[in-house]
């Protein structure tokens, strides 16, 4: 009995540590300027605790579709507000808050030449205060679109080039063009490889570059991927990264031991289904080293990530048919600590998180409202309580509201035992066995239940002796767990 209790006490530690609540919503904001459809892209925070959301607006500015910045004070209310562009369509895809506290737009101006369409590269230059200093854009080879940008050292700027420029018949690869701090094309340089889809650049921690994205194989599945680039943009090696599934890749951080973090959607099944959020970690020369599908969770798309300050992860993602957005923690090893859905009552599509400067998290995108006439969408910007596991004595979920689960019996067993549960409301169910030290070992159900009450039986033949957990999570973000100890 001793050792029964050891290993309870054990197993309670990792349960603190793992299962944390997530962190509440302190508000959500929507923002329309009542004038068309709107889609936020960007944010960043700025050094009074205020926040600027970059994106696209459809009919305030000068044009039809025009680069639009809105400036917000610590709580979320607007400061100032500003369209970019001219007698062109002019859109936004990314922004970056610079050294001297300006902000530099990236995206796409629209451009004809013999009356064909061009996509030209299209770079803008702001102050601190929104106004004008520059704006360049860049025809060539590379003529296309700015999906993501980078500062880098010189205080020049990469901006990550792709999809090319499918209007004008292109098959070009997509790759890195580099400026100097004034925006002047300094070189360009291909991915060399012709269906590469990028949606993210870096400049590493040597000097060098590195670009994530999606690849497209010749079975038309499409796989994570990962380039990288030397200082003046030679390629140095490229990776793929694949379940049994398609998958998609939308954005990619450089982590702290030098290797990266890529975060995207997979496939639930080789034959489609839902999707997963899907976060894959590699070393620093690419090679895989973990990756995590949330099963079970009514998360479809993931969007971004970012690295805590303990070496972990927060990765957000929408839900089915943009219901809402989760963000959901995972330790540097891959493990589940906490998952929280938000904005349960507004249709959001979620682009762009941050850290906050008090421990919570921001996340900034579209929300998409329907009346009987039209759809139209508006930025977003939701902003959350600190990080729980880096606050002391935070509080963790048991027994959350919409399910209940029992303990195991019985308790100690050496053969099977039963783990039984009810549902209040109808969910996604997910319900695995981990080991004491919060390790997977196998799923009993991971499907769509109605309310009402379960009895699964674990047979553990085979198992080895020891703490086990049986946990239950829902696609709320609900979790709960029990521990039941096996004897030989």
């Amino acid at each position: 009995m001793r050792s029964h209790c050891i290993l309870s006490i054990s197993a309670l530690l990792f349960l603190t540590a793992s299962l944390q609540a997530q962190p509440d919503q302190q508000w959500l904001k929507i923002y329309d300027n009542e004038s068309g459809s709107d889609r936020g892209q960007t944010v960043v925070q700025t050094a009074d605790g205020g926040f600027v959301i970059a994106g696209i607006t459809a009919g305030f500015g000068p044009h039809l579709n025009n680069a639009w910045l809105l400036r917000l004070d610590s709580d979320g209310d607007s400061l100032w507000s500003r369209a970019y562009g001219d007698d062109r369509d002019n859109e936004c895809n990314t922004m970056i808050q610079v050294s001297d506290g300006g902000f530099v737009l990236g995206g796409w101006t629209e451009t004809y030449e013999d009356g064909v369409q061009y996509g030209d590269c299209w770079l803008l230059r702001l102050n601190a205060d929104g106004d004008s200093l520059w704006s360049r854009t860049y025809r060539g080879e590379e003529a296309t679109e700015c999906i993501s940008l980078v500062e880098t050292e010189d205080r020049g700027f990469a901006l990550a080039i792709g999809p090319l420029n499918f209007m004008a018949g292109s098959n070009l690869a997509a790759g890195l063009l580099r400026t100097n701090e004034n925006g002047d094309s300094l070189w360009f340089r291909s991915s060399e490889e012709r269906d590469f889809f990028c949606w993210s650049v870096l400049q590493t921690t040597d000097g060098g570059y590195a670009l994530a994205g999606s690849l497209m194989a010749p079975e038309w599945r499409e796989y994570f991927h990962l380039i990288r680039m030397s200082g003046q943009g030679n390629v140095l090696w490229n990776q793929s990264y694949a379940t049994e599934s398609g998958q998609r890749c939308a954005s990619f951080i450089q982590t702290t031991d030098d290797g990266f973090a890529l975060v995207g959607r997979t496939n639930h099944t080789p034959d489609g289904g839902p999707f997963r959020l899907w976060v894959v970690k590699t070393d620093e020369s690419g090679d895989e080293v973990w990756s995590h599908k949330f099963e079970g969770v009514d998360i479809f798309w993931g969007s971004s990530i970012l690295q805590t300050d303990d070496g972990g992860f927060v990765a957000a993602g929408d839900a089915t048919y943009g219901q809402s957005v989760y963000l959901a923690r995972l330790t540097e090893n891959g493990d589940s600590l906490w998952m929280g859905n938000y904005g349960r009552d507004t249709l959001c599509m979620s682009n762009s998180l941050i850290k906050t400067s008090d421990g919570g998290f921001a996340l900034a995108g579209t929300t998409i409202n329907y009346d009987v006439w039209h759809q139209s969408m508006d930025f977003f910007l939701l902003k959350t309580s600190p990080d729980p596991v880096s606050v002391p004595g935070s509080d963790f979920i048991l027994h959350p509201s919409a399910f209940i689960l029992l303990e195991p019996y019985p308790n100690p067993f050496n053969s099977s035992a039963v783990a039984s549960y009810e549902l209040r409301v109808p969910s996604w169910v997910n319900l695995s066995i981990y080991d004491g030290g919060g390790r997977f070992v196998r799923t009993l159900v991971d499907d769509w239940q109605s309310f009402g009450k379960y009895r699964v039986v674990w047979n553990a033949a085979g198992y080895p002796a020891g703490q086990y957990w049986v946990r239950l999570t829902d696609n709320q973000g609900g979790m709960a767990a029990q521990p039941v100890l096996l004897l030989k």
